[in-house]
């Protein structure tokens, strides 16, 4: 009876701590996904509250770069004013 009883002890127990280990490995998993989360939650706030004028931000980007050449070469190609 006893070792019945020892046994029944025993797998319990494995399934209990096998479940523990699941649950544990799971709270590692969202953990980690809160803090990709959060950091990006930051970068957001950043990019929301930076005061710079919607002219600088372009004036930064590639796309300010090509827009400056596009404007000089089409300025070259324009026939002076009398």
């Amino acid at each position: 009876m006893e070792e019945r009883l020892s046994k029944g002890f025993e797998e319990t127990t494995k399934k209990l701590f096998g479940n523990v280990l699941e649950r544990l490995s799971k709270i590692d998993e969202a953990q980690k996904k809160i803090e990709a989360l959060s950091s990006n939650v930051v970068s957001l706030q950043d990019v929301l509250t930076d005061k710079k004028k919607p002219w600088d931000i372009w004036r930064g980007s590639a796309l300010s770069d090509s827009g400056i050449s596009f404007w000089r070469k089409k300025r070259q190609t324009l026939p002076e004013a009398i």
